[in-house]
């Protein structure tokens, strides 16, 4: 770790005059759009910071035009969240947004560089030059004001990436060095030998720059690159961000899953049925919530949102979500510079919180409401979690018995991918319109298919298994009979002979069926009625049997019941309706 004088000498201050506001924009579609269930309470964030209401849906460009038109833009951008304020710059693009970067506090700034110039827990240097850079575009003396935002660990770090040694100048006289790939400092102290020639322009500017800004502190850097280890700058350096960007709501590397672990719904509901609200976070600055503008419209989240748009509590409720999306942004990606990913993670939070808020008021609107008044957001994405539990479980212990994910081709396509996005982490649902797009949860409708769908495949497994002896992790993943295959095949074998079994049908056996077994084109309705029949009250395990077993029915019917009775049965033509020799 480097030594830190104290006090840190200050860089010089960058007086910013204010553009002239751009011309506003006229225009739009004659006809109205339908109204935006989101924006009578979204409205109000940017209005509380002076801005437009639509501010957060406005193009990158118009984002900018608008913030520039303010009387006083610094004022504006010094509310923001510091986590906003990065994505604020990065969204309009920050050789375009360089402007802005001024006007940001010293917290903002550090954000902005833990952010963008870190990928997990490796350093990006290039990006760090790239931010140099643009601030030098701004003023030499922002660009030291901006090293005097920087942790000496970092400024350290960089320079220890693109050079192999630090040597003072006698020590390169000794050596016999060649002057090629070795940049000197200003003074003509110390040489520092590159690694690579491109470094060599990057390091002369870096230190022709560390030189202006403080000659002393760059010293005491040089001097500790000549001490330090690469992977000990790079573990201070990253110890010091993460410990800042926990403030800002990302996860620790330790909890960084955590927030899908099991949840006790119980306390929760029972506070909610009290009255009782949740612990808030201390107000700071105002949220813009610039990354919950392309996120879903149909969600039930919305609704219950609009009991909070004249409350005082809307901005702290906003700010809690926010630090949410950032731990989940931690869960889906070590890489937080694309800013696409800030609002894929929007998305799945406001996804799961809406899941959550419809189970715990049952759907009422009213109840939600109020729900959303006395909870936080945290709270509401773990219910949600916990509502799909049950499915998640039930999906991994079938793929457990069926012997991985390759034998869920025993079910039907739709339940294998149901069952093998519900058996992800964090857990899916199918879509309905694509089986193969797996995707979050967006409403108890979606938990309700998913429940349905992983116990109608564990009750057909175990049937399979107890009832017909058919172990389907016996045969090579991939291969063997489906699920459907077997219990219709078990049906044969009992119509032609009174006794169950799996043993394969030869064609003579598959013509007799057909003979004995159909009516016309379709199964005689009293062999039907075994597998339809079920208790007066059947259970729900009972229905999902009678549906499976009567869906088996329907593909061999479907197989056979066009054949001619008279004529052998090709067996090329049975597919996998039966098991055949």
């Amino acid at each position: 770790m480097i030594d830190r004088p104290d006090p840190t000498p200050s860089a010089a201050r960058v007086s910013c005059g204010n553009p002239s506001p751009a011309p506003a924009c006229s225009g739009g579609p004659s006809v109205p759009p339908p109204p935006d269930p989101r924006r009578t309470a979204l409205e109000k964030l940017p209005r509380a910071l002076d801005l437009p209401g639509d501010f957060t849906s406005l193009t990158p460009t118009a984002r900018l035009a608008a913030l520039l038109a303010l009387p006083d833009p610094g004022k504006v951008v010094r509310r923001l969240r510091a986590d906003e304020f990065y994505q604020l710059i990065n969204g309009i693009g920050l050789e375009d947004a360089h402007g802005l970067l001024p006007y940001g506090t010293s917290e903002q700034r550090k954000a902005y560089v833990d952010i963008d110039a870190w990928s997990g827990w490796r350093f990006q240097p290039r990006r760090l030059d790239r931010i140099l850079e643009v601030a030098r575009e701004v003023s030499s003396d922002f660009a030291m004001r901006l090293l005097n935002d920087l942790d000496p660990e970092v400024i350290a770090l960089r320079l220890m990436t693109a050079t192999s040694e630090v040597l003072t100048t006698d020590e390169v006289e000794a050596r016999g060095l060649p002057d090629e790939g070795v940049v000197g400092t200003p003074d003509g102290t110390f040489m520092l030998i590159c690694k690579d020639p491109e470094d060599i322009e990057v390091m002369r500017r870096w230190l022709d720059l560390l030189y202006a800004w403080d000659q002393d502190e760059t010293y005491r850097i040089l001097h500790a690159l000549r001490r330090e280890t690469l992977a000990s700058l790079e573990e201070d350096s990253f110890r010091f961000r993460d410990a800042r960007l926990q403030d800002l709501g990302f996860p620790g590397a330790a909890e960084r899953f955590a927030i899908f672990e099991p949840f006790d719904r119980t306390p929760l509901r029972e506070r909610l049925k009290e009255g009782g609200t949740s612990a808030a976070r201390p107000s700071g600055p105002l949220p813009l919530a610039l990354s919950l503008a392309g996120t879903d419209r149909g969600l039930f989240f919305w609704t219950a949102l609009e009991a909070l748009a004249d409350s005082p509590r809307l901005p702290i409720f906003i700010t809690d979500l926010l630090y949410l999306v950032n731990r989940v942004l931690g869960v889906r990606t070590d890489d937080w510079f694309e800013s696409e990913e800030w609002t894929e993670s929007a998305a799945q939070v406001l996804r799961w919180v809406s899941v959550g808020l419809e189970d715990l008021s049952a759907g009422d609107t009213e109840e939600a409401a109020r729900i959303a008044t006395l909870s936080s957001p945290v709270e509401l994405f773990r219910a949600g979690v916990e509502a799909l539990r049950p499915a998640h479980i039930r999906a991994r212990k079938v793929v457990a018995e069926a012997g991985g994910t390759a034998n869920l081709r025993r079910f039907d396509e739709p339940t294998a991918a149901m069952l093998q996005a519900l058996a992800s982490f964090p857990p899916k649902v199918a879509d309905e319109a694509d089986p193969h797009l797996p995707r979050d949860p967006r409403s108890m409708a979606d938990v309700a298919r998913a429940e349905r769908v992983s116990l109608a495949a564990e009750v057909v497994a175990r049937f399979a298994r107890q009832a017909l002896g058919f172990d389907p992790s016996a045969a090579a993943p991939g291969t063997g009979p489906s699920f459907a295959t077997v219990v219709a095949t078990a049906w044969a074998r009992g119509v032609l002979s009174g006794a169950p079994s799996l043993e394969p049908l030869s064609g003579d056996e598959l013509q007799s069926l057909r003979a004995v077994a159909f009516e016309g084109a379709r199964i005689r309705p009293a062999l039907r009625r075994p597998a339809m029949t079920a208790t007066a009250t059947p259970t729900a395990e009972e229905l999902a049997i009678r549906e499976f077993l009567g869906s088996a029915l329907d593909k061999v019917e479907e197989t056979l019941g066009g054949l001619d009775p008279a004529v052998p049965v090709d067996l090329r033509f049975v597919g996998d309706a039966l098991i055949v020799k």
